[in-house]
């Protein structure tokens, strides 16, 4: 498989193809550590996205209709204090 090596501002930066990509199980905004080996390029994935991807009608589901959270004013909209 060829790629082509483009200029990302002062960087190069080579496209991973979707294949490949789902191939690694990697996804976007994950860490990768590369190495040169040699003439080889390497790339390793490191853990998975510390984010997660919530589904609002989940989030309501768990709520507790009898348990309602607090609320409270901390003055007028503009003059919060920090």
């Amino acid at each position: 498989m060829q790629v082509r090596v483009s200029r990302w501002g002062n960087s190069l930066a080579v496209r991973l193809p979707k294949q490949l990509a789902e191939q690694l199980r990697l996804a976007e905004g994950q860490t990768v550590d590369i190495t040169a080996e040699g003439s080889v390029l390497a790339l390793r994935p490191t853990a998975a996205p510390a984010y997660h991807k919530y589904d609002r009608n989940d989030l309501i589901n768990q709520m507790d209709p009898g348990n309602p959270e607090e609320s409270f004013d901390d003055g007028p909209m503009g003059k919060e204090q920090l």
